[in-house]
């Protein structure tokens, strides 16, 4: 293998990596707005002091900068409303300070309110895409089409999209601490090597993967 080669690998690895750590949070802002009860301190932790988003005139919520801002918009939403998000495309390009990441998905709500559906553009602006957490500092929504979908829950199917994302990003690091947050006080992963069943057995088996 050429030195050109490592490096085309080595970039694409990195990509890989920075795009399941994005995309992590990305699913998990998705399911904050579809439960109606809300942890308010997770979502800020998505976020970086100064985050703005900017709303289409026809959304429910205004555009708005600053953490305290953001909470206070999201507070005030309208209860009874069900929503939810499927993910249709995505693209992350790095920049100097972090990196940019347009996403489209399909967006469909029921409630008090209105029930209707539409596909949506998030372009959203990241910090430090080389952290072990990164945060979107802006987000812009544009609607691109308005449809009549029926609504279908999506909050299981997004929970386990940041579940999935976040083992992969945790997977590739060296550090085996950070995954104690995945799995269950009991539970049992069955490898090429053998079945893990304990925290112990799981160091030893994540060791394993850089050995």
């Amino acid at each position: 293998m050429t030195t050109t080669d490592d490096e085309r690998l080595s970039a694409a690895l990195t990509q890989t990596s920075a795009e399941n750590r994005v995309l992590a949070i990305l699913h998990r802002w998705y399911t904050f707005y579809e439960r109606e009860e809300k942890d308010y301190d997770r979502q800020l932790e998505l976020l970086t002091d100064d985050f703005a988003i900017l709303r289409p005139k026809e959304s429910d919520l205004p555009s708005v900068k600053g953490k305290a801002a953001y909470l206070e918009s999201v507070r005030g939403a309208p209860r009874g409303q069900k929503n939810a998000h499927f993910r249709r495309s995505f693209a992350l390009t790095r920049e100097d300070r972090g990196g940019s990441l347009v996403v489209t998905h399909d967006f469909q709500t029921e409630g008090p309110l209105r029930t209707g559906a539409a596909t949506l553009r998030y372009d959203i602006g990241v910090a430090d895409l080389d952290a072990a957490n990164p945060q979107f500092c802006s987000l812009q929504e544009r609607i691109l089409s308005v449809g009549g979908t029926p609504f279908r829950d999506a909050y299981g199917e997004n929970r386990v999209e940041a579940f999935v994302h976040r083992w992969a990003a945790l997977i590739e690091g060296t550090d085996p601490e950070p995954m104690r947050e995945l799995l269950a006080p009991s539970f049992e992963m069955r490898t090429s090597t053998g079945d893990v069943r304990d925290w112990s057995s799981f160091v030893a088996w994540f060791a394993g993967l850089s050995g």
